[in-house]
């Protein structure tokens, strides 16, 4: 019951600053998962699970060099093997944290969740991110971001990371992240589900005035003065996160604080590609994706909900917006995250969507640990 004290006492923080709605609504969610923690013996389990740090060599675009690297950690569960994985992809200036924070893993770390629930997790850092290469920003596309995902996913199926083969990949995508997994599930079909999230095919009308005061050139800011990176590398200016990413009231300040200390970088190039339509855009290839979908969003999502973008204040809203632009999957399932921001990983109620996709995984996608 170590993991479940722990889960009441962060949301126990974060609630000193909610309102007596959203306290209530925490509360009740934090008792339900708390059950099918306990239930499930996950907080027993969560020390047995063996994560190996690798570093993959990519290439950008098909028939190109691979002479770049993805640098990632595949995790496997307690009992040591699994014949599904789940790849995530992060957002926007963000690495693989966003999907394995250190910060009280057993609420916001998806990887942590995930593979004590069976399934093996392959978290990695984008290229642009992290430990991973850093060409030209220009080289650096929602494309190029596809199709590295569609080598990590061939990876993961023929036993070419560590000698484990997988039978069924996952696709989990964030933000950015998600755009790349439309890119590469419409276009490789090649994986077995795509679970999408902090994501819509219509923005917030209030997107411009984000980037145009949040965004700016990474050269200009004390964590990458020094990397010699060139000026299409952009990330937030300093404390810009928590307006842009988060709902304060579902918000540990202290997540806040270490994700501005973590952040990364993104491209001009890529955020060229998210406004792209027309074909060849991640956009047009979400109508080719043939595999069962999850959307899961924020309820208080400032860049993909309300104002001109998808009504998000309710599953049943969200799914009614979004399904219409997944002609080719067969199955559709949207879940709204209440009093949550973008980053939904990182509130307090992350483990609510975390139990659902879990739940999504077994009886909607039928895809089994």
């Amino acid at each position: 019951m170590m993991e479940t004290t722990r889960i009441g006492k962060a949301a126990k923080r974060a609630g000193k600053r909610l309102s007596r709605t959203s306290k209530l609504l925490v509360a009740i969610a934090s008792l339900g998962l708390s059950s099918f923690v306990c239930d499930n013996a996950f907080a027993q389990a969560s020390a047995a699970t063996t994560c190996q740090s690798v570093t993959v060599p990519v290439a950008l675009a098909e028939g190109g060099p691979k002479a770049y690297s993805v640098s990632g950690k595949l995790c496997l569960p307690p009992s040591g093997q699994a014949n599904s994985v789940i790849l995530t992809v992060h957002g926007a200036t963000y690495d693989h944290h966003y999907w394995d924070w250190p910060y009280v893993p057993q609420v916001y770390s998806y990887r942590n969740f995930m593979t004590n629930a069976g399934y093996a997790v392959f978290v990695y850092d984008r290229i642009g991110d992290g430990l991973s290469s850093h060409p030209v920003s220009t080289d650096i596309s929602v494309n190029s971001n596809g199709y590295v995902a569609h080598e990590l996913v061939q990876a993961l199926r023929q036993g070419q990371i560590n000698g484990y083969t997988f039978k069924h990949v996952v696709l989990a995508g964030h933000s950015l992240g998600s755009y790349t997994s439309w890119g590469e599930a419409g276009q490789y079909r090649d994986v077995d589900a795509v679970i999408l999230t902090g994501i819509g095919h219509k923005m917030s009308s209030t997107i411009g005035t984000l980037l145009s005061q949040d965004i700016y050139p990474a050269q200009q800011d004390p964590a990458f003065q020094n990397m010699g990176l060139d000026a299409g590398y952009l990330t937030t200016r300093p404390g810009a996160r928590n307006a842009m990413f988060y709902y304060p009231a579902t918000t540990d300040p202290n997540v806040v604080q270490l994700d501005e200390k973590t952040k990364q970088t993104a491209t001009q190039t890529e955020l060229n590609g998210v406004f792209a339509t027309g074909q060849g855009s991640a956009t047009y290839y979400s109508a080719f994706i043939n595999v069962p979908i999850l959307i899961v969003d924020g309820q208080d999502d400032v860049i993909f909900c309300g104002n001109g973008a998808a009504d998000c204040s309710t599953s049943a809203s969200l799914q009614s917006a979004e399904r219409p632009y997944y002609s080719a999957s067969p199955s559709v399932t949207s879940f709204v995250v209440p009093a949550s921001g973008h980053d939904i990983n990182l509130e307090v109620t992350a483990p609510l969507w975390y139990s659902a996709s879990l739940g999504w995984l077994l009886s909607t996608a039928k895809i089994t640990p």
